[in-house]
């Protein structure tokens, strides 16, 4: 099992989520967050610079559907710009898959 984590912009939630129900996602979790990145222009680098609000996106599912997930989500949320997200994926060790 993986888990596919995208951070992007709170605008692009509803793009995202509607995009993986199209797609058969049966679930995600989601949370907000605040982060900085190559979009944020900092100066002076021992100043405080601003959190942008963010948001992440975390989808546990088999290895199978990994790659398929992750071009959905980079097609949807994709500027070619920095600070428009990023996903990353991790290996799961599932113990229990249903409560």
């Amino acid at each position: 099992m993986k888990v596919v984590i995208a951070i992007v912009r709170p605008n692009k939630l509803d793009y995202v989520t509607s995009a993986l129900r199209r797609g058969g996602i049966s679930g995600a979790t989601v949370t907000q967050a605040k982060g900085f990145g190559e979009e944020t222009a900092v100066s002076d680098w021992d100043m405080s610079g601003e959190l942008t609000e963010k948001v992440k996106i975390e989808i546990v599912l088999d290895d199978d559907d990994c790659d398929r997930v992750v071009e959905l989500i980079k097609k949807t949320i994709g500027t070619g710009k920095a600070g428009a997200g990023f996903i990353y994926v991790q290996d799961v060790v599932a113990k229990h898959t249903h409560w």
